[in-house]
């Protein structure tokens, strides 16, 4: 499953790198429990820099099922992006559009039903 599950996020990579221009940071692969959804969630850590992304939700073929769309985040705030697709696998890449990839953190996460992270995996750079 580990060896499956890197060369899925390789081959993700791969595929959505030339689509991309800026810094490119992947989480996943997840995937949601009946009537759940897989959710990207995305924090601006520096306390005085926005940063700008773009963000979709890519299936195991690696091409984007929901997205992209950007995004801006102030200084020290977070968004939770919950797209309305669901099925298979999924993972969540951002291409960091303005400002620093050292600030930006990313994480999946697979929610149940009710809306409960159930399970989480952090972004990889």
């Amino acid at each position: 499953m580990i060896n499956r599950t890197f060369v899925t996020i390789v081959l993700v990579l791969t595929l959505a790198s030339p689509a991309m221009g800026g810094p490119t940071i992947a989480a996943g692969p997840l995937v949601a429990p009946d009537d759940g959804k897989v959710s990207c969630g995305v924090a601006n850590v520096s306390a005085t820099k926005t940063v700008e992304y773009t963000v979709a939700l890519h299936g195991s073929s690696g091409s984007a099922v929901h997205g992209p769309f950007t995004h801006t985040l102030q200084p020290l705030t977070n968004n939770h992006w919950i797209p309305s697709f669901t099925g298979g696998q999924l993972h969540c890449i951002v291409e960091i559009t303005k400002g620093s990839k050292k600030h930006f953190r990313l994480s999946a996460m697979t929610l149940n039903a009710n809306g409960e992270t159930i399970a989480a995996v952090p972004g990889q750079r």
